[in-house]
């Protein structure tokens, strides 16, 4: 309720951003879409990669974009580190953090910037999502949510086919 998504892009990013770990997230979101212009990016290419969700990697993809892109290495590296960070593997991201740092400080961040833009993929890619996925159940709920604001009766219907007994009690009490 308090996202209210404008857009399609929005509607994916909250399906992606309302899981529990990336829930905490939402506050940050809701607060840099309010004011975009205070988002601050230290490269350009994080505006690119970033600029869609506001600053905050969300996207699985994003978070090998910004590996590849901006840290230098492959996109199969890459998406390594998006792996070892989802899984916890200490020592790979640790050894990938420094080809990453490195390679950020090669195309133009500060060393300081390098390593807190690790350290916030770091926190973000643990959280992140497929985008591809986010954006395929983006398209059910909008249809669905369309069906049931134009057509309630034939979607309540179609719902309620194949339930009987207490389990058509939650879709009854909805119509």
């Amino acid at each position: 309720k308090r996202m209210q998504p404008r857009s399609f892009a929005e509607l994916a990013a909250l399906l992606a951003l309302g899981r529990p770990g990336p829930l905490s997230l939402v506050p940050t979101y809701l607060a840099n879409r309010a004011a975009p212009e205070k988002v601050h990016y230290a490269h350009p290419v994080l505006k690119e990669i970033l600029g869609e969700t506001y600053g905050l990697a969300v996207y699985q993809e994003q978070v090998i974009q910004l590996g590849h892109r901006l840290g230098g290495m492959s996109r199969n590296e890459a998406d390594l580190l998006r792996i070892a960070i989802s899984k916890k593997d200490g020592s790979l991201i640790n050894q990938l953090a420094e080809t990453f740092i490195r390679g950020c400080e090669e195309n133009g961040l500060s060393p300081k910037d390098a390593r807190n833009l690790f350290a916030a993929v770091r926190r973000f890619a643990g959280y992140a999502f497929n985008k591809s996925h986010s954006v395929c159940y983006a398209l059910i709920s909008y249809r669905a949510a369309y069906l049931k604001a134009h057509y309630p009766q034939a979607f309540f219907a179609a719902l309620m086919a194949g339930h009987s007994g207490s389990s058509l009690e939650p879709y009854l009490r909805e119509c």
